[in-house]
């Protein structure tokens, strides 16, 4: 089964958590809808469903079935190609009770798709998994299936600008930067792991070639620039050395800031010191009758 899932899923799916379990990080379910086409299976929309579970035994769980098949309803009214085809729930793995809920679902599909969404997941990965049920041995299990990101024009263009806008509003900074290029730079280095493990797996004899990944890591290699040309070598070098010349020049801003504001604080204080220094208590006048004016400074001797 070949699923492609849209990005419109995936980013209310993301909303429904923010909406309802981000302070509590409770399990939120919903439905999912879009067209199956032969072997493909096209996730195009989907909604929230009212649930939930026990926190102390998710074995006790609710889900409002009349809820979903009235708002299935409602969305056939609005697009009569969109049937519903599977369901979601968020979390980092499967419960014990999953089953049971993708069972209460085969009355609207014959073979609902299951997605697990880890929001919280910090790995540079699409924490995404997607499963089917399929028998094993009479007993009913999960089957992990494959899925990419697909899109139409308008949905590419509306995610496009949605990304801008967060880019726009959202400066992180350099050590923030830099923790997600490492952490790219790691994940890209586990692919190569896995390619160059594959690779010598099929030298050995222990995996039958396949043309189709051979063609891929063929195209991957052609896209790498070649390290050893001159031009790009000298490009790079410029690149880094206007790069730290910014660093330098921001290291000398700061350090002249920090200047400024110590010769600030210095001229401040010294000024109030004087002031305290030059000031003068004020004399007690004494009315007629009572005795003679002390001196500024002295105690008034008694008569």
């Amino acid at each position: 089964m070949e699923v492609s899932v849209h990005p419109i899923v995936l980013l209310s799916i993301v909303d429904h958590y923010n909406r309802i379990a981000s302070q509590t990080n409770k399990r939120v379910v919903g439905a999912l809808l879009g067209e199956k086409v032969g072997n493909k299976l096209e996730v195009t929309n989907c909604y929230a469903i009212p649930y939930d579970e026990d926190p102390e035994d998710n074995q006790i769980w609710f889900l409002d079935d009349l809820f979903h098949r009235e708002m299935l309803q409602l969305f056939h009214r609005v697009s009569s190609r969109e049937h519903f085809i599977g369901w979601y729930s968020t979390g980092s793995s499967l419960l014990g009770h999953d089953m049971r809920i993708h069972d209460l679902f085969t009355h609207d599909a014959s073979d609902p798709l299951y997605l697990l969404v880890d929001i919280q997941s910090g790995s540079p990965f699409l924490p995404l998994s997607a499963y089917v049920c399929r028998n094993n041995d009479g007993e009913k299990v999960f089957k992990h299936v494959n899925y990419n990101i697909g899109y139409l024009e308008a949905e590419a263009i509306g995610v496009e600008h949605l990304l801008r806008d967060i880019l726009q509003f959202k400066h992180l900074p350099m050590a923030a930067q830099v923790e997600k290029k490492v952490s790219a730079l790691a994940a890209f280095k586990r692919c190569m792991h896995e390619v160059l493990e594959y690779m010598n797996l099929v030298v050995e004899g222990k995996l039958p070639l396949n043309q189709q990944i051979n063609m891929l890591i063929q195209e991957i290699f052609c896209i790498l620039p070649n390290s050893e040309d001159k031009q790009l070598i000298a490009a790079v070098n410029e690149r880094m050395n206007d790069f730290y010349l910014s660093l330098f020049i921001s290291s000398l801003v700061r350090s002249v800031t920090a200047c400024h504001r110590l010769i600030d604080n210095l001229i401040e204080y010294h000024e109030d010191g004087k002031v305290i220094e030059h000031e003068k208590p004020k004399a007690v006048v004494l009315a007629e009758g009572e005795g003679e004016v002390p001196h500024v400074g002295t105690t008034a001797e008694s008569a």
